[in-house]
């Protein structure tokens, strides 16, 4: 395997679809055409696409109809086991990639000629217990992290990757909401406990170690697991490790939106609240792009995210008037409980949190971006990498803007037996490369 290269197709050791009751295992592996993997670290779920090709014979029981033979009628489980390539490094992870997952929904479904062809929609077990669970208790003074825990237990997850531990206690009630529903809810609100400048804000996904439950500010300090440079041009005779940390394509989404930054809220926000038991308001009113300091360093560039001086003709900069708030927000507190005595000095104040969580959330899509890399199993939606662009006028030096650290909000991993590769949606607050 020392030649290796980086799109090279994957071997389809394992597609087995097993019946609702246990008792039929069809292997398939003959007939997968592609498979694709998905994570988000904005869904709870993990979900994929298979497609398959299936030629029946009516004189070989070995050559039979899956659709109909099994049946396929959702719910049912696949085993999956791929190998690819090469396993290289740390950082470079390919060998086996294992995993079960269920039948969601089936597409595409022809029949024509003894042969059929559909498409698999698979979804996690988390994900499909989810849809029959319900929450309907009361919970008065928990934890963020205690409720994340009970969400968990209720869709009897049993692979946690992390759940970090929270600041603070809440009242809350389920109002028969799922667990899903309720989690990134709760994420919204959260502030980790060791943050001395209460920076609030989680993500509550799905990974194929398990669920996770980490903050922005986690997120941001973790270490980088994976280095790649652009170059679309795969070097002969270089080293194979070379060759698999490259950028085979990339596309900007998104780079200084001054309109869509400010109505997102990003610049500023004013925010009210009211209460229901004592009947008053309070508001907030904030600039965070004044406050950027005191992060404490915890962003992915090295520039802050002020707004742009947009001076007119008299020479003052309305934009940045500090009464000038581009996004007002109303709502209502979020005591969790219904009775008017409920002692509400447990409850975390909200105006603060959730207006910082808010300008948190959307600082992080300052920069946008799309990239297909050789296929890296390692690689999952959260973890933080370090790209290298050149710049345009010297290839062989580095952009310091554009070039830098990047969280992976979205990735997909494409096997199939002629290429395989990693598509990421890459994402951070800052531009411009720390040293």
């Amino acid at each position: 395997m020392a030649n290796a290269s980086p799109s090279q197709g994957s071997t389809y050791e394992k597609f087995d679809i097993i019946s609702l009751d246990g008792s039929k295992t069809i292997a398939l592996k003959g007939g997968v055409i592609e498979f694709q993997y998905f994570e988000d670290l904005f869904s709870p779920v993990m979900t994929a696409k298979l497609s398959i090709v299936n030629t029946a014979s009516p004189t070989d029981p070995k050559q039979r109809g899956i659709y109909n033979d099994l049946p396929i009628r959702g719910g049912e489980r696949v085993d999956i086991h791929i190998t690819t390539p090469i396993e290289l490094s740390q950082d470079i992870a390919l060998g086996e990639f294992k995993m079960s997952l269920y039948v969601n929904n089936i597409s595409g479904y022809v029949q024509e000629k003894g042969m059929e062809t559909f498409t698999l929609h698979l979804i996690s077990k988390e994900g499909l217990l989810n849809q029959n669970t319900r929450i309907i208790e009361k919970f008065v003074g928990k934890s963020i992290k205690e409720l994340i825990d009970y969400m968990l237990k209720a869709v009897k997850c049993e692979e946690i990757d992390e759940v970090e531990e929270t600041k603070g206690k809440i009242n809350f009630i389920g109002n028969m909401r799922k667990p899903f529903t309720i989690a990134p809810m709760l994420a919204s609100r959260a502030i980790p406990t060791d943050s001395k400048q209460n920076t609030a804000g989680f993500f509550f996904w799905q990974t194929r170690k398990g669920m996770r439950f980490k903050s922005i500010e986690a997120l941001i300090k973790q270490d980088v697991v994976a280095e790649y440079e652009y170059n679309r041009a795969v070097e002969t005779g270089a080293p194979i490790m070379k060759n698999f940390r490259k950028i085979l394509s990339m596309q900007v989404i998104n780079n200084a939106n001054i309109l869509g930054s400010a109505r997102s809220g990003e610049y500023s926000t004013y925010r009210i609240f009211f209460n229901p038991h004592t009947f008053q308001f309070t508001q907030y009113d904030t600039s965070y792009a004044k406050k950027w300091s005191s992060m404490g360093g915890a962003n992915l560039g090295t520039e802050s995210s002020d707004p742009p001086p947009v001076v007119d003709p008299d020479g003052e900069n309305k934009f940045t008037k500090p009464y000038m708030a581009h996004r007002i927000i109303s709502g209502v507190n979020a005591t969790g409980c219904l009775e008017p005595k409920v002692d509400s000095t447990v409850v975390q104040p909200q105006t603060e949190d959730m207006s910082q969580a808010l300008w948190r959330y959307e600082s992080l899509f300052s920069q946008v971006m799309t990239l297909q890399v050789p296929v890296n199993i390692k690689l999952m939606a959260g973890d933080k990498i370090e790209c290298l662009f050149p710049q345009v006028s010297k290839d062989d030096d580095v952009d310091p803007q554009q070039s830098g650290l990047y969280i992976i909000k979205e990735i997909s991993h494409f096997f199939s037996g002629n290429r395989s590769y990693t598509a990421m949606k890459v994402l951070r607050d800052t531009s411009g490369k720390k040293k």
